[in-house]
């Protein structure tokens, strides 16, 4: 296994939950929750980073 930015899920939860709160915001937040989205696939996680991506920073995404 490689590398993570974000070695267990307290940490990635602990990220989400500062986006929520808008403590982390814009492009920040975005690239943020893609590595969160590449490091834990298969887990909630996920699923909550891809919610965010696109009810809340839809227009990071490249098109």
């Amino acid at each position: 296994m490689g590398y993570k930015k974000y070695s267990d899920t307290a940490s990635a939860w602990e990220i989400i939950r500062q986006i929520k709160e808008s403590k982390i915001t814009g492009n920040t937040a975005y690239r943020e929750l893609e590595t969160i989205k590449g490091e834990w696939r298969g887990t909630d996680l996920v699923d909550e980073a891809e919610y965010l991506i696109n009810t809340m920073f839809s227009e990071y995404k490249y098109k």
